[in-house]
C-alpha cells in the first residue's frame, strides 16, 4: 500500500471541545471542530465487537484487505489519514477520537465490503449517516454550532474581548486591549488564559483596565 500523506497538524495539541454519550455511543468535537466517535461508540454504531475497531485501528498502516479496503473508501471522498484517531487528553485521561471521515468509512466497509462478516445494523446506520448526516447529527447531539463557536481554550479572551471592544474612549488606554496580539500569539503556541488571568498596567501604561488619558 502507498505512504498516506501526514496529515496536518493544528499548531496546537487537540482537545476534546464537547463530549456525550447516547445509548452508548460516545461522541463529541474536537477543539478544531473534527465530531468524533469513540471507539467503542464507532463499533455500537458498526455491530461489532469493540477490539474489532482496535484490530483495524492496530493494523492501520498493514496490507490487510479490510484495511485496504477502508482507506480506498477513504480515498474516493478524498481523504487520507495517517492514523485512523487523534489521540487527546481530557481530565487527565487519554483516549482516541476516531474523526467523523474515519467513521464513515468503517461503516461503509461494515454495510458493504465485508462479505461474512457484514452487519445490517451498519448498513442501517450508514444509509441514515452517509455524507455529513454523521457529523450535523454529531453537532446536533453536543449542542455545537460550528457557524457561532468559541473553541473552549479561546473562550476567556473571546468573552474578555468583547466586554471591552469599542469600551476604551478616544484617548484613553486599555491594558487588555493593547495585550490582545500577546495573548493571540501565547494561545497559537498553546499558551491560553483563564478566569486566573489579570492584565498588568506595567504592560505599557500604568493604569486601571481602562485607564487615564494618555498625555
Amino acid at each position: 500500500m502507498a505512504n498516506l500523506p501526514t496529515r496536518p497538524k493544528s499548531q496546537m495539541p487537540l482537545a476534546i471541545d464537547a463530549q456525550i454519550e447516547i445509548d452508548g455511543i460516545g461522541m463529541g468535537v474536537l477543539s478544531d471542530g473534527t465530531p468524533f466517535l469513540t471507539a467503542r461508540g464507532l463499533a455500537r454504531l458498526c455491530g461489532i465487537q469493540h477490539t474489532s475497531i482496535l484490530d483495524i485501528a492496530n493494523d492501520w498502516a498493514s496490507n490487510r484487505p479490510a484495511i485496504t479496503k477502508i482507506h480506498s473508501l477513504l480515498q474516493t471522498h478524498g481523504l487520507t489519514y495517517e492514523e485512523p484517531y487523534t489521540t487527546v487528553v481530557d481530565k487527565g485521561t487519554m483516549s482516541h477520537a476516531y474523526p467523523d471521515g474515519v467513521c464513515l468509512a468503517i461503516l461503509e466497509y461494515y454495510a458493504f465490503e465485508a462479505g461474512i462478516n457484514r452487519k445490517d445494523e451498519a448498513l442501517m446506520n450508514f444509509r441514515l449517516l452517509a455524507g455529513k448526516a454523521l457529523r450535523d447529527f454529531i453537532y446536533t447531539q453536543v449542542g455545537y454550532d460550528p457557524e457561532n463557536h468559541v473553541p473552549t481554550q479561546w473562550k476567556q479572551f473571546h468573552d474578555r474581548m468583547s466586554l471591552v471592544y469599542n469600551a476604551v474612549p478616544a484617548g484613553y488606554f486599555g491594558v487588555f486591549k493593547e495585550i490582545a496580539d500577546m495573548v493571540v500569539h501565547l494561545g497559537q503556541s498553546g499558551i491560553h488564559i483563564d478566569r486566573t488571568f489579570v492584565p498588568d498596567g506595567s504592560v505599557g501604561y500604568i493604569g486601571q483596565s481602562i485607564g487615564k488619558p494618555l498625555s
